[in-house]
């Protein structure tokens, strides 16, 4: 499994896309400069084999959102598998989607069980606290053979009964996820060039005897561009036109975020904030315990909106309403997606209207 962060291909089609802008007058775009990849590979450190059922996200409009799920990725003893791969930008995240695993594997009975983890390593957080990776509690639908469906995330299925088309013969059960992981893309430094984040490796042990799994976590060697033969005079001048084009980059990039901190302050400023909440959970919503799972909410619930209201053509007429049955059983350290829903402005089919300050 090649590890390599930056590849050295990609590394010249960088270089080859800044030194074109530099040559036809135009700074580097920031954001073509970001994109990057972002992989998780499970590696089966037990001897007995391994399956991986996994379920990614398929973003939709507003807080929505799909899986794909596949059953099974099968692992043999002492090797690796590529489990997913994404291409998002390496400072916002975007293009890459939280995906849910579960770990089945064959006990001495012969009888197909799923694996259990008391403790997962920790990759790190994303902004708002949001962790790359975390427990999970939803289940997917499995059975012997290989099988790819799309599903509502959080559906709760009745495996007994579930069939993805008109041919399919059934016979599924249900089978639990261990983990839910949101994986950061590779983000590089210029000075030095190094790379960090982006190839995620998760080391399952698990034996017959128990359902207890053991799950190591590690990320891929940080890497530097191969320079054992050094430059040459064409690379040289490509990487002097690279550094002045960089730099004038870097002022524009700077100019740009000054302008979007302006922005942001006057959208928040202006923006409005119309949530509809349940009648049960009136009361908690207009004065949330510190440190609440309703405090969380609502600290995310704001951060979504001013990132929202950035947007050019941000309609604030939409309302968000929350679910109060998803959220008796929210995870206050997962995302939101699910408790709230985008509406039509209006009315409130039940509960009540209430304004959500966003300023400060």
């Amino acid at each position: 499994m090649n590890t390599s962060r930056f590849p050295a291909a990609a590394f010249l089609a960088v270089v080859a896309s800044v030194v074109l802008f530099a040559f036809s007058g135009f700074a580097p775009s920031l954001a073509q400069g970001r994109v990057s990849v972002a992989t998780v590979t499970v590696c089966n450190e037990g001897q007995i084999d391994l399956n991986v059922v996994i379920g990614t996200e398929v973003a939709l409009q507003f807080f929505a959102h799909n899986l794909d799920v596949v059953a099974w990725v099968s692992i043999k003893p002492g090797t690796c598998r590529t489990v997913y791969h994404g291409v998002g930008d390496s400072e916002s995240g975007e293009g890459v989607h939280r995906s849910y695993m579960g770990f089945g594997f064959y006990n001495s009975q012969n009888q197909l069980i799923a694996g259990h983890a008391s403790r997962l390593p920790d990759f790190g957080t994303w902004t708002f606290g949001t962790p790359i990776l975390a427990a999970a509690a939803d289940s997917f639908c499995v059975r012997g053979t290989a099988t790819n469906y799309r599903i509502a995330e959080h559906a709760v299925l009745d495996c007994a009964t579930f069939r993805t088309g008109d041919s399919d013969t059934g016979g599924y059960t249900s089978f639990p996820t261990t983990l839910e992981i949101l994986p950061h893309p590779v983000w590089c430094s210029e000075r030095p060039y190094i790379c960090y984040f982006g190839d995620y490796y998760l080391d399952v042990t698990a034996t017959p005897d128990s359902p207890e799994i053991r799950i190591k976590g590690r990320i891929g060697k940080d890497q530097q561009p191969d320079q054992s033969s050094g430059p040459g005079l064409g690379t040289q001048i490509m990487q002097q036109l690279a550094k002045a084009a960089a730099e004038e980059g870097q002022r524009l990039a700077q100019e740009k975020a000054d302008a979007a901190v302006r922005a942001k302050a006057q959208a928040e400023a202006s923006v409005r904030g119309n949530v509809c909440v349940p009648d049960d959970l009136l009361a908690e919503w207009r004065n949330p315990p510190p440190g609440s799972k309703m405090e969380a909410l609502q600290r995310q619930l704001k951060a979504s909106l001013r990132e929202r209201a950035r947007l050019s053509g941000y309609d604030q007429s939409k309302w968000m309403t929350v679910d109060s049955s998803i959220y008796s059983t929210w995870n206050p350290t997962g995302p939101f997606r699910g408790v709230v829903t985008a509406t039509e402005g209006g009315s409130c089919s039940v509960g009540q209207r209430e304004f959500l300050a966003l300023a400060p």
